[in-house]
């Protein structure tokens, strides 16, 4: 069934691609066509017998499932809405009979997952390129602070309990990769609404697994899990977190444009600093996610008045999701679902 959809998702995969990369925006009327498409070949699918109501129905409740993921990811600033809307409609044009090799009941989850292989490999190569040597040991020493190092343990040690339970809820085969992914998730959630009190927190639910789940984390399996997943989210979250610190631009304030995400806040008194360095309170603007036309018009009229005491920002190198997206959608066809699940499923006919 999948050859219905293909020039459809081939389609619009090459041409937000081009346009994220040219324009830096990713147009609804490309979208909007695209799923009107798949739309209009599910119905006569169905009309001919070839597809059924059921696979339709399942395949638009997917892609809302996807688009509400989507739209928290962007209300807290780590994805833009345009890429959200991209994933949506891939994941609605990806028949869901395509998905053979899976690591769960929700086999869309798959592509998310192959989409996030692209962009990992880019943003590594782009920042060990582009950094210099003494940039990356400086990460490397803030990623073994011990007060960082102990966060890093309690939120894996904590958080991978939690997930055991949504994996048996959601049907997932628990892995590290899943369950990195999910801490990393979580982790960023709970500094979002807790702030100062994640630390407790997570000092809380570890006392609870001590208690309720003593066991489980005393065997060899789990220590070496729970080693792998130290190290994996250590240079995640740690060095590739602090490498890319270094990674920013000087952008002037009449430089600014929609998209781009400010590494500095703005503060009450006129003056920039880190956002991570002070509280909320003092900061006029925290803007974390991408810039709207409507920031930049305030801040430039803030300078304007006399009222900001700097003349530059630093903004983070931004990123094109589009063509990355699209790659993992294309691994997720050409696999049939998971690339880890497709390798290991190839080693073993070999």
């Amino acid at each position: 069934m999948l050859i219905y959809f293909l020039p459809t998702i081939l389609a619009l995969g090459i041409v937000t691609s081009y346009e994220d990369i040219k324009e830096g925006k990713i147009r609804n009327k490309y979208l909007v066509a695209a799923i009107l498409l798949g739309l209009f070949a599910h119905l006569i699918l169905i009309s001919f017998n070839i597809n059924t109501l059921n696979i339709l129905i399942t395949s638009i409740a997917y892609a809302c499932f996807v688009l509400i993921i989507g739209f928290l990811l962007w209300y807290f600033g780590w994805w833009n809405a345009g890429d959200a809307k991209l994933l949506a409609a891939f994941v609605f044009l990806t028949p869901i009979t395509t998905y053979k090799h899976t690591t769960t009941q929700i086999p869309f989850l798959e592509t998310g997952f192959n989409a996030l292989i692209p962009i990992f490999i880019y943003l590594v190569l782009s920042l060990l390129i582009n950094t210099s040597t003494k940039e990356k040991i400086d990460a490397l020493k803030k990623t073994f602070e011990p007060q960082r190092l102990v966060t890093a343990i309690m939120a894996i040690f904590s958080i991978s309990w939690l997930n055991l339970y949504l994996f048996n809820w959601l049907g997932i085969r628990p892995n590290i990769i899943f369950n990195i992914l999910l801490i990393i998730f979580f982790m960023k959630l709970l500094q979002t609404l807790l702030k100062e009190q994640t630390f407790a927190f997570l000092v809380l639910v570890s006392i609870l697994r001590i208690f309720l789940n003593t066991k489980h984390f005393t065997n060899r399996t789990f220590i070496l899990s729970f080693v792998m997943m130290i190290i994996i989210y250590l240079i995640m979250m740690g060095f590739i977190a602090h490498l890319s610190e270094k990674y920013l631009h000087k952008t002037s304030i009449y430089d600014l444009r929609p998209g781009m995400v400010l590494a500095e806040g703005i503060l009450t008194s006129g003056f920039k600093a880190q956002v991570n360095k002070l509280k909320d309170s003092e900061f006029v603007l925290t803007k974390r996610n991408p810039l709207t036309r409507e920031d930049i018009l305030k801040i430039q009229r803030w300078h304007s008045k006399g009222k900001l005491h700097f003349n530059e920002i630093d903004t983070h190198q931004t990123m094109v999701f589009a063509p990355h997206i699209f790659a993992g959608v294309m691994i997720t066809i050409i696999c049939e679902g998971n690339l880890i699940m497709f390798l290991k499923a190839a080693l073993n006919m070999g």
